[in-house]
């Protein structure tokens, strides 16, 4: 993605790359994850799903990685749901 002519690695899911074109205008709401050895900007198609990552990724056991993961199988709505209801057969459904 280029930001005011810098190039920036955004990580996106495969959904949301499906929905863009080399040379198309895109809104993407992010979240960076700094680390001792990086900085990761995970890419959203909503503010909801990035507040969700937020969220999730701050539980112990998730990190960014997984919860990522599972946003990218589920949507912010079936995730929420499974947590809600203790749905926990939807969970190993992700790789």
């Amino acid at each position: 993605v280029a930001v005011g002519g810098i190039g920036v690695f955004v990580v996106c899911s495969p959904s949301t790359s499906a929905t863009m074109s080399m040379g198309q205008d895109v809104t993407l709401a992010t979240s960076l994850v700094v680390r001792e050895d990086s900085l990761t900007l995970f890419g959203f198609e909503s503010a909801q799903s990035r507040d969700l990552f937020e969220v999730i990724q701050a539980v112990n056991g998730f990190g960014p990685k997984l919860t990522f993961t599972l946003l990218s199988y589920l949507s912010a709505d079936a995730l929420r749901t499974a947590i809600a209801t203790e749905d926990v057969a939807k969970m190993p459904r992700t790789p």
